[in-house]
């Protein structure tokens, strides 16, 4: 596998995101300045663009024109920035990569950002007696995934296994040391954390029938994570299927409560203290710790996210000495307390693509985005879970709002991946029904008093101004 180190800037001119945009590359100097070497690049070459000192992208090259200037790429793909000394030929604006150490360093990147990319959606997850559920197999969509039903139906627990599946699975791809044992009870730690229970046994499901276990299968693209517990498990679960590659993958959950106006502080408070919050919170406000990229603009994928979520805050959001702020033209800078709940839970999003936490490869969890929301500002959240999943995020939310469904189906386009899931209550156990639309759940169980409160409301008009 050859690979060719490239820049993107002459001068003052950076071409970064031309580039990236086009899908393709470009010698800037005129003449026969490097016009053979760009004329040796051949088909399926890697071309590794470098900015300053840090790799940034790669792709494969799928065409070139041999006149040595041109090159057509297939897409490049963004990795995180990877420091490469620049020594000899390689601060050039294009040069053959030689040196060995450098070629396995790429090799593992390469691996590792395709391995995200094409192995990396949550395609299904199998569940047998866990908490409210006795059995269901969900089958997602790659785009935007909606849990609805009533309070104590499940909505959250879905959402956390996942989440803490993901945790585990995080762990053991960044640490190629980890054996079966260590796995077993890095899951439970994770599921005990994440659900604020005293042991993972307390998340088999109770029922009149004896129950011997809960057994957990989740699917991505090209591989499966499967486990089972007792109710008198403790500190681990047992691995039934474990592969030996895996990849790492972002994931963010945000959960009922907004955060950025009790951030200051948090981590701190949470690692040192017995507080009353699951570690969906704790692991929110480290994300949110993390600094801003530089340069934001020349990430061109996250910067048209973030510009979608800064239209609708109209203004955009910062941190100055660990509190959180929206700076408007308008009004100048607003401290984020006084800045209505759900323009704070847009900045959060905003601000999570800025310090790359959320990118487009990344899984979004979000119990209830419209808690506490008015209208206005659902239908607001409703565009802006849409943009996202338009722009690669995997989503999983979960709502009992009716508002936000008919709000996603007014929005949603015939490019728009969704799927639904309506939980309901059936005797012990929660019964899970999906379809790609609305129309495809035959109950909504957790709408019913809604809709009814309508047509109370519509009767009592009609009754007035016939008495009228």
């Amino acid at each position: 596998m050859t690979y060719w180190l490239v820049r993107a800037k002459w001068d003052q001119d950076d071409k970064i995101n031309e580039f990236v945009h086009n899908n393709e590359w470009i010698n800037g100097y005129d003449g026969e300045k490097f016009f053979n070497e760009v004329n040796s690049i051949q088909k399926d070459d890697f071309l590794i663009l470098a900015d300053g000192s840090y790799i940034r992208y790669f792709a494969k090259c799928t065409q070139n024109y041999n006149d040595g200037t041109y090159i057509k790429v297939d897409k490049w793909i963004e990795i995180k920035p990877f420091y490469l000394s620049g020594k000899g030929a390689y601060i050039k604006t294009i040069s053959k990569i030689r040196d060995t150490k450098i070629i396995q360093s790429i090799d593992g990147i390469i691996s590792n950002a395709m391995g995200r990319i094409d192995h990396f959606k949550i395609s299904a997850l199998e569940i047998e007696n866990f908490t409210v559920f006795k059995k269901a197999n969900l089958k997602f969509s790659q785009g935007l995934n909606v849990f609805i039903g009533e309070n104590a139906s499940g909505k959250s627990h879905l959402l956390k296994l996942i989440y803490a599946i993901i945790k585990t699975n995080n762990d053991v791809s960044m640490n190629h040391s980890f054996d079966e044992t260590s796995c077993q009870r890095k899951a439970a730690q994770n599921l005990t954390n994440v659900f604020c229970v005293e042991k993972v046994g307390n998340l088999v499901h109770k029922s009149k029938r004896d129950v011997k276990e809960a057994n957990i299968k989740l699917d991505f693209s090209e591989y499966t994570l499967k486990f089972v517990f007792r109710p008198k498990s403790e500190v681990e679960v047992a691995i039934k299927a474990l592969p030996e590659k895996m990849f790492e993958k972002k994931a963010v959950f945000i959960p009922t409560k907004e955060m950025l106006s009790i951030f200051p502080g948090f981590t701190l408070l949470y690692r040192r203290r017995e507080i009353e919050f699951d570690e969906t919170y704790y692991d929110l406000c480290s994300s949110l710790e993390l600094p801003l990229l530089k340069n934001i603009q020349s990430y061109p994928e996250k910067y048209d996210m973030i510009k979608s979520l800064e239209e609708i805050l109209k203004g955009k959001i910062k941190i100055e000495n660990g509190r959180f702020y929206l700076e408007t033209e308008e009004k100048g800078s607003l401290e984020i307390t006084i800045i209505a709940e759900g323009i704070r839970k847009i900045a959060m999003l905003s601000y999570l693509v800025s310090n790359d936490s959320l990118d487009k490869d990344s899984i979004l969890f979000w119990d209830e985005p419209e808690s506490n929301l008015n209208p206005r500002l659902i239908k607001q959240i409703a565009r802006t879970l849409l943009k996202l999943s338009s722009h690669g995020v995997q989503l999983f939310i979960a709502t009992h709002s009716l508002f936000l469904l008919k709000e996603i189906e007014i929005l949603k386009t015939k490019q728009s991946n969704i799927k639904y899931f309506s939980l309901s209550m059936q005797d012990d156990f929660v019964e899970v029904i999906q379809g790609n639309s609305i129309e495809d759940i035959d109950e909504v169980v957790s709408l019913d008093e809604e809709l009814e409160q309508s047509e109370r409301f519509m009767d009592k008009e009609l009754y007035s101004e016939a008495n009228e």
